[in-house]
C-alpha cells in the first residue's frame, strides 16, 4: 500500500494565546464568542485537535490584537 505524502496544517501557538489572553483579561469563552466560534471550536483550537480555517485565523488575529501570523500559529507537518 502507497503511503500517503505528508500534508501541513496551521496550529495554534496555544500558550502564547493564553498569554495575550491573560494580558487582555479575557476567557477563552469570551474570545470564541467575539470571534463567532464555539467554545467547543476554540477548546479544540487550542487542544490541537483541529486546525483554524484561514477566516478562523484572520479573527483571532484581529480580536487578540496580533499581526505577526507566526506570534499565534506555527505550520505542522501531519503524516496522515
Amino acid at each position: 500500500m502507497a503511503r500517503k505524502p505528508d500534508t501541513e496544517r496551521v496550529m495554534l501557538r496555544s500558550e502564547e494565546a493564553k498569554a495575550l489572553l491573560r494580558q487582555l483579561n479575557m476567557s477563552r469563552n469570551e474570545l470564541a464568542e467575539l470571534c463567532g466560534l464555539t467554545s467547543g471550536y476554540m477548546s479544540q483550537l487550542f487542544n490541537w485537535e483541529r486546525s483554524p480555517s484561514p477566516s478562523a485565523r484572520r479573527r483571532i488575529q484581529h480580536i487578540l490584537g496580533v499581526d505577526d501570523f507566526d506570534a499565534l500559529f506555527v505550520v505542522v507537518k501531519v503524516d496522515e
